[in-house]
């Protein structure tokens, strides 16, 4: 009989762990490899973020050494809101974020084909529909975000090349070869990214923004409605974040959680990535000081991307990072409201901390498109 070890799991059990013991008995029937009658699993500590609880899970045979590695990952769509941050009940929303990660999983797995340059997704082995739990393959990694964040304090007055600049070099590349699998030529709807950022300013004005500066984005953004421009559609993954990448010790790239696969404008990735890198210092006292990363890293990105043909379609690629500013800026607002904050230390935040940079964030990217 094989052995199950609850590692963290006490005698009187919580119901989430009463519900990893139900489920790793449902991992060894459908995915573990059967036939050893000396098999012991090792399950970690529960990891429950505002977002997914998650868990991993180690096989092992007689003399101890580790068989296999894996993954358990149960995503949520908003335990941030809530104070008993359980497993079940399954929402909607918690079912339709699991599915459209795992089934984004699958089909990188057969069509993310980057592995001569040492970016790869974690492979997807299972999904337990009973408690909406994705199984992968697990790996041992480090957050590149906190690898990001000391290179760019080193070198943020100059462009001095470092590991940074290559592995954002690495990462452009490997999304412009997945975009070429699907891509086909496309024009660019001015007019309905211009309505969803109306939309966007009208909601920011409701959380007290002035309203003089979200006027300066419409207006100035209107001049491009009339523009004819000519992009791409591709296959585009919306969880495509800087906090997403992981770095092994060989420098090999690892991607989490793609999020749901959307056909789109192929800057959408691009848009994206970027402003996940824009706000790397969000929650820390530099971000109230308006640090962001080094324009130069934001460079390799993008001209990897665009490899030897740099057409850089720097207004469709201008208007979506505008675009992506605002809901991070909306997403900043909506998350204070949660917290069981003072009224007067909440506005002090939206006036000092949050405001600024995302006007000086916006304000940089009209700049541009004026130009």
């Amino acid at each position: 009989m094989s052995q199950l070890i609850l590692g963290l799991l006490p005698i009187l059990m919580t119901e989430n762990e009463r519900i990893v013991k139900s489920l790793m008995h449902l991992i060894n029937n459908k995915i573990l490899p059967g036939g050893e009658s000396d098999k012991d699993i090792r399950i970690g500590p529960l990891e429950i973020n505002d977002f997914s609880i998650c868990f991993w899970v180690e096989i092992h045979i007689a003399n101890g050494r580790a068989k296999r590695s894996l993954y358990v990952k149960i995503p949520k769509a908003d335990l941030y809101k809530k104070q008993k941050r359980e497993i079940l009940p399954l929402s909607d929303e918690d079912i339709k974020l699991a599915e459209d990660e795992y089934n984004s999983l699958v089909y990188l797995s057969r069509c993310w084909c980057n592995d001569n340059i040492g970016v790869r997704f974690v492979k997807p082995l299972g999904f337990m529909k009973e408690y909406n739990a994705i199984i992968t393959e697990r790996f041992y990694a480090k957050h590149f975000f906190k690898m990001f964040k000391r290179s760019n304090l080193k070198n943020i007055f100059n462009k001095r090349n470092d590991a940074t600049h290559h592995i954002m070099s690495r990462l452009g590349t490997a999304l412009s070869i997945f975009h070429q699998t699907t891509i086909k030529e496309c024009e660019f709807n001015v007019g309905g990214v211009l309505q969803k950022i109306q939309n966007i300013c009208l909601q920011l004005k409701s959380f007290g923004i002035d309203q003089k500066f979200m006027y300066r984005i419409v207006s100035t953004l209107e001049r491009s409605n009339k523009l004819e421009i000519t992009t791409h559609y591709t296959n585009t993954l919306k969880g495509f974040d800087v906090r997403q990448v992981f770095i092994d010790k060989d420098g090999a790239i690892f991607l989490l959680d793609p999020g749901k696969m959307k056909t789109d404008y192929k800057e959408m990735d691009l848009a994206r990535f970027i402003v996940t890198c824009r706000i790397l210092y969000w929650g820390s006292m530099l971000f109230f000081l308006r640090v962001a990363p080094n324009i130069s890293y934001e460079e390799s990105f993008i001209k990897s991307y665009y490899g030897h043909n740099n057409k850089r379609l720097k207004r469709v690629l201008g208007l979506l990072i505008i675009k992506e500013l605002l809901k991070h800026w909306r997403m900043a607002h909506i998350a204070l409201g949660l917290k069981q904050w003072p009224l007067l230390i909440k506005k002090i935040l939206k006036k000092t901390y949050i405001d600024p940079f995302y006007k000086w964030q916006i304000t940089n990217e009209l700049v541009k498109l004026e130009s």
